[in-house]
């Protein structure tokens, strides 16, 4: 989350440094592995197995699925809700937002739940506007 400043500015100079897709880059300087919750959720063993390449820690040797099974559970959105710190209406450091407000039920399309198909059409619209050309699209 940005708590301030253009997000869409940040979120291109992000994407012209990302790793591409297919696990190449258009040169060495790419350096920022870059994915969407939708992408995520959609095959969450096959993005870390992903990640791990990215960072130069390929789980390809022995264990290394049952590795990555253990991350996913760990990282999965029912354990890490489910810590007491992210139960915590306490303010995060510097921020304006309690811990608790960043988990609501860890579902693609949950906004539709929490936004007005207007509010819905207006960001995919401004998204849309603002990504234009770059090859990146948030909207779903």
């Amino acid at each position: 989350m940005i708590n301030s400043g253009p997000y869409f500015d940040h979120v291109l100079g992000y994407w012209k440094e990302r790793l591409f897709v297919d696990g190449s880059s258009s040169s060495s300087s790419k350096r920022v592995f870059f994915l969407t919750y939708e992408e995520l959720k959609r095959d969450t063993a096959d993005h870390v197995r992903r990640l791990g390449e990215f960072l130069g820690c390929p789980f390809d040797g022995e264990g290394g699925e049952e590795e990555i099974e253990e991350i996913v559970r760990m990282c999965s959105f029912e354990k890490l809700s489910n810590l007491e710190v992210n139960k915590s209406e306490e303010i995060i450091p510097n921020g304006m937002l309690t811990y608790k407000s960043f988990f609501r039920k860890g579902e693609v399309g949950d906004h539709k739940n929490w936004l007005m198909p207007e509010m819905t059409e207006r960001v995919d619209s401004v998204a849309e506007e603002k990504l234009s050309g770059s090859g990146l699209s948030l909207v779903s």
